[in-house]
């Protein structure tokens, strides 16, 4: 091998390995992301949800599906911010709203500009007894299969796609929550309902005790074959 090829097998070399490095960047950005946003979320940190999403976003929730900054704005701060902080931006006494996210794959697009994720959800919340109820206590247990977009250098969620798979109430749990035990559909839309999504969608998995598996957005890590 001459000097001129050695210099060009090292180029190629450092090329792969800085490729590489980036995509393990990227995976390490992505991740925060989205613990970031399971941590805002823990304390209704509605605004801060908000601005870790794309102004082409999409949410799926509940069999709805939010478009755009405005339909994301109108699901956290607008229904949820209700909801849960009384129309402010921030933790109400005495609600509990633990939103751990945990068990994350994220595979980041060859020209890592896109990348896909899955991540698994665990809820504990609800009220405590010493204060006004705004929620029982409750168990609840989902997945996301999301879309995250690079802009400008910056990862952002692109489609936050969260699948609830089981809620209990938290004094019988998971064990003895009686069918139909479930967090309402989505059923009307923006502007009829003036909090609700932008459309409707079937696209939900069923609840506990049934077991639907929410699509992988990846191949068997050993064979290379769909996950079916």
């Amino acid at each position: 091998m001459t000097a001129d090829e050695r210099i060009q097998a090292l180029e190629k070399r450092v090329e792969q390995l800085s490729h590489r490095l980036g995509i393990a960047e990227d995976t390490l950005a992505i991740r925060k992301l989205q613990h970031a946003y399971g941590y805002f979320i823990d304390k209704c940190l509605y605004e801060e949800a908000v601005d870790l999403f794309s102004d082409r976003s999409e949410t799926y929730f509940l069999g709805g599906v939010f478009k755009g900054k405005a339909g994301i704005r109108r699901l956290y701060c607008g229904r949820l911010g209700r909801k849960f902080a009384g129309g402010r931006n921030g933790p109400t006494r005495g609600l509990l709203l633990e939103h751990l996210t945990m068990q994350d794959v994220i595979d980041v697009a060859p020209d890592r500009l896109s990348a896909l994720g899955r991540f698994r959800c665990f809820m504990q919340g609800g009220s405590h007894e010493s204060v006004p109820q705004i929620e029982e206590p409750f168990w609840e247990g989902g997945v996301y299969e999301n879309t995250y977009l690079k802009e400008d250098g910056v990862w952002k969620i692109g489609v936050l796609n969260y699948n609830v798979l089981f809620y209990a109430p938290y004094d019988k749990g998971w064990g003895r929550a009686k069918a139909g035990y479930t967090v309402p559909a989505f059923s009307k839309t923006y502007p009829e309902d003036s909090l609700g999504p932008d459309e409707l969608t079937s696209r939900r998995a069923s609840f506990w005790p049934e077991t639907d598996i929410v699509p992988f957005h990846y191949a068997h890590p050993v064979t290379g074959k769909p996950i079916k």
